[in-house]
């Protein structure tokens, strides 16, 4: 699978400090399926953090092929 990820911001700093704001609001305030433990952002918190970040963060996910 190919995929193109764009934002608005710098990815070293701008892009980063919204995608972890982003990430602690999605952790404390939207229902997540996964069951716990040690996780990374994307199989913890999938489909409710893509729909934060595109809609408050600047980014956008793409799947090219």
């Amino acid at each position: 699978i190919r995929t193109r990820i764009t934002g608005d911001r710098d990815p070293g700093y701008g892009s980063t400090s919204k995608m972890l704001g982003e990430s602690a609001e999605c952790l404390a305030l939207d229902e997540l399926e996964s069951g716990g433990g040690v996780m990374t952002p994307a199989a913890a918190m999938a489909a409710p953090l893509l729909k934060r970040l595109e809609a408050n963060a600047g980014l956008k996910f793409e799947v090219l092929d």
